[in-house]
């Protein structure tokens, strides 16, 4: 790989880093409402998820998974997955802040 497309991509992956988006939403959230040792490990997790990120896909990871039927169906199937467990997540616990809003409701009347 030529260093001056190397150099390139490393500018643009840094002035990504450092733009303000849903990351920087969640660190702030994170930073004012936690300690700062979870602060700073939702820090360290988003940082690492990144560079991971960065390192398939200048690998050529993605390639090869697209070139793999199978590779390819695995990888939908678990990422399918992963998002309906997140999905029931927020709803059970949508579901249960509504309960207890509604027991907190019958208390007071």
């Amino acid at each position: 790989m030529d260093f001056a497309l190397l150099s390139t991509l490393a500018v643009i992956h840094s002035l990504a880093l450092i733009s303000p988006g849903p990351d920087f939403a969640i660190i702030v959230k994170t930073a004012t409402q936690q300690p700062r040792r979870i602060a700073l490990m939702c820090a360290f997790g988003i940082s690492l998820a990144i560079l991971i990120h960065s390192l398939l896909s200048l690998l050529g990871i993605s390639l090869m998974i697209r070139q793999s039927e199978f590779a390819y169906f695995a990888v939908q199937i678990i990422g399918a997955c992963y998002l309906a467990w997140m999905g029931f997540g927020a709803l059970s616990s949508a579901l249960s802040s509504f309960k207890k809003t509604l027991k907190t409701k019958k208390k007071f009347q």
